[in-house]
C-alpha cells in the first residue's frame, strides 16, 4: 500500500517548470511548505561547455502562507540581483572563478545544459534540476563541407525559410544560434567564414561569393521554402549581413545585432588592421582608411576591459574616410532590423544603427525597417535566458581583454523583449 507522507510544515517544496524546454522559454520557480514570514534561501547552478561553473543565490521571505514565487516577489538586498526577476536566477548566474566566464563561449556544444535549483530553509533543503536544452529534438544537425563552404545546417522534416546565420569577429561556427531559430521554424546554416578548419585564420579578402555560394547551396536543399535568403548576423557579421544584403538580391531580409554603418578592415591576430575584410569580384570591398596617426587603445573601464568604442566614434570625425566605406544599405531588397544597445562598449553600435536608418529613409528604402535601441545593454545580445553578467573577456582573435558594456539587467531586457520581435520579423518578411 502507497501512503503519501506531507512533508513537516517548514520544509521546502521546490516546484520548478518546465523541467526539459528550449533554451529560450522562460520557467516558472516557486516554494511552497514553508513556515510563514521566514527567509529562504534560493540558488541556481550550472556548467558551461568549458567546465567551469556558473552560480547566483537571493534570499526571500515567504508570504503569510509559507509561499515564495520569484515571479511575484522580490528578494531582499544583498543578492545575485534585485526586484522583481521571474528570470533572475538564470541571468544573473555568475562564474565562480573570476576571469572564467567567456560569453562568447558560453555555449559551443548542443547537448542540454542542467540548472540546478537548490532551496534553503532552517528547517532543510531542497532541490529540482531543469533540462536547458539548444536545439529541438525534430531538427537536423548536418555539417557542410561542401563546394568550400563550411558550416552546419539546420533543418526540419517539412521545407521552411532559410537563413544564414554569421558570426562576428570571433570568426568560426555559430552554431547555437542558428540551432534555436532553426527550432523556431526557420532552415538555418550557420556559415563559418574564418577562423575554423579549412577557412583563413585571419579576417581578410573573404570573396562576398563565398556567401553567393551559400545561397544557391540553400536555394537547393529540399527542406527550404522559398527562393530569397535571410541574413542574420552579430557584430562584424551584423556589418556583412548588410553588406550581403546591399550586394545580392537574393538577401529577401538583415537582421544586423550590434551592427556598423561602415565597412571597415581586416582583422589579424596583431589586432590591428591588415587590409581589405571583404573582396567582391576580385576587388577589395572599400573600406574605413584613417588618415590619421593610430589612436592608442584607451585604458581599461571601470568594470574591467578595453573599450574600443571612443577610438570607433574619434574615426567618425573624418568624414573623406567615412563617405566611401558607407554601407549602401538602400540597396538592399528586403526589410531590415536593427538591434543595439545604448552602452556597446565594442563599438557605437546604436550611433551606427542610426545612421543606417537615416540612410535609409534619405534614399527612399521602400520597406518599413526597424532599430530596436536598448538602453543599459551592450554589446552581445541575441537569444534570451542565459547569463548576461560577464562585463569583459579575452577576444579568441586577438587575445586582449575587451569590455562589453551593458548591464546584467539591461542585457537581460533587450535579449528577453528582442527575441520575439526578431522572430516574427523573419516569419514574416520571408513568409
Amino acid at each position: 500500500m502507497n501512503i503519501n507522507v506531507r512533508p513537516e510544515v517548514g520544509t521546502p517544496v521546490v516546484n520548478a517548470t518546465p523541467r526539459s524546454a528550449l533554451v529560450d522559454e522562460p520557467i516558472a520557480i516557486s516554494v511552497a511548505n514553508l513556515a510563514p514570514e521566514a527567509p529562504v534561501t534560493i540558488s541556481s547552478r550550472l556548467v558551461d561547455d568549458a567546465g567551469h561553473a556558473w552560480s547566483a543565490s537571493v534570499v526571500f521571505r515567504s508570504d503569510a502562507s509559507g509561499r515564495v514565487d520569484v515571479a511575484r516577489d522580490a528578494p531582499e538586498p544583498g543578492g545575485s540581483y534585485e526586484g522583481v526577476e521571474p528570470m533572475g536566477l538564470v541571468w544573473s548566474l555568475r562564474p565562480d572563478v573570476e576571469g572564467a566566464g567567456n560569453p562568447m563561449l558560453f555555449r559551443q556544444r548542443l547537448d542540454p545544459l542542467e540548472l540546478r535549483i537548490e532551496v534553503a530553509t532552517d528547517a532543510g533543503a531542497s532541490s529540482a534540476t531543469l533540462e536547458r536544452r539548444s536545439v529541438a529534438a525534430d531538427v537536423r544537425r548536418v555539417e557542410v563541407r561542401d563546394r568550400g563552404l563550411v558550416g552546419t545546417f539546420f533543418d526540419r522534416p517539412s521545407p521552411a525559410p532559410a537563413l544564414v546565420v554569421l558570426g562576428g569577429s570571433g570568426g568560426g561556427i555559430t552554431e547555437p544560434l542558428a540551432a534555436i531559430f532553426a527550432s523556431r521554424g526557420f532552415a538555418a546554416l550557420a556559415l563559418g567564414y574564418f577562423a575554423a578548419p579549412g577557412l583563413p585564420d585571419e579576417l581578410k579578402d573573404i570573396p562576398l561569393e563565398y556567401f553567393e555560394t551559400a545561397f544557391h547551396w540553400l536555394g537547393e536543399q529540399r527542406s527550404v521554402r522559398g527562393g530569397r535568403v535571410g541574413v542574420v548576423g552579430a557584430s562584424r557579421g551584423g556589418e556583412l549581413a548588410l553588406l550581403l544584403g546591399a550586394t545580392f538580391p537574393r538577401v529577401g531580409a538583415v537582421v544586423s545585432y550590434a551592427p556598423s554603418a561602415l565597412v571597415y578592415g581586416g582583422l589579424g591576430r596583431s589586432g590591428r588592421a591588415i587590409g581589405p575584410a571583404w573582396l567582391y569580384r576580385g576587388e577589395p570591398v572599400p573600406w574605413f582608411r584613417s588618415t590619421r596617426p593610430p589612436v592608442p587603445l584607451p585604458t581599461t573601464t571601470p568594470k574591467g576591459g578595453i573599450s574600443l568604442t571612443p577610438g570607433f566614434l574619434a574615426g567618425l570625425e573624418e568624414r573623406e574616410a567615412v563617405e566611401p566605406a558607407l554601407i549602401p544599405v538602400e540597396r538592399i531588397k528586403g526589410p531590415i532590423l536593427l538591434v543595439s544597445g545604448d552602452d556597446d562598449q565594442m563599438w557605437p553600435s546604436s550611433r551606427y544603427a542610426s545612421m543606417v536608418m537615416s540612410r535609409l529613409r534619405e534614399r527612399g528604402h521602400p520597406f518599413a525597417d526597424r532599430h530596436l535601441a536598448y538602453p543599459g545593454c551592450g554589446h552581445l545580445v541575441n537569444f534570451p535566458y542565459v547569463p548576461t553578467t560577464v562585463d569583459f573577456s579575452k577576444h579568441p582573435i586577438t587575445g586582449d581583454v575587451f569590455a562589453y558594456g551593458g548591464t546584467p539587467r539591461g542585457q537581460a531586457r533587450a535579449r528577453e523583449d528582442s527575441w520575439p520581435k526578431v522572430l516574427a520579423f523573419l516569419r514574416e518578411a520571408l513568409a
